[in-house]
């Protein structure tokens, strides 16, 4: 197996290779097989994740001259796990272009859905 990219830092990653987040990070499969070490030390990353682009959301879409869907943390989530679908279609290999066709279709999704509300 591959070594993983750097780890992120923050108060949810300990570090050492025996840390919880260096399992998630390396090996996300270990939720699968119940480790819960791993489990929790992703789901507090993913609060952490969310709160912030939640935070960001008003003043991102602001700039776009529209506003968010609300409630902002769930459109942080939207954005968040369609990103993990981002990632994992990469990592499949599925080609670029069609990668970032859908990227630019969810974009455009998303600021529509602001233009619509502010109506």
């Amino acid at each position: 197996m591959d070594s993983p990219p750097s780890m992120p830092s923050g108060p949810c990653f300990g570090s050492g290779p025996a840390s919880a987040a260096e399992r998630a990070w390396s090996r996300p499969g270990t939720l699968a097989r119940g480790d819960d070490a791993v489990r929790g030390t992703l789901a507090a990353q993913r609060r952490a994740e969310r709160a912030s682009v939640a935070t960001a959301l008003p003043r991102l879409f602001k700039g776009l001259g529209t506003v968010p869907p609300p409630p902002w943390d769930e459109t942080a989530a939207t954005i968040l796990l369609f990103l993990d679908g981002v990632a994992l279609a990469l990592a499949e290999g599925l080609p670029e272009d069609d990668v970032r066709a859908a990227y630019m279709l969810f974009g455009s999704g998303l600021i529509a859905a602001g233009q619509a509300r502010r109506r």
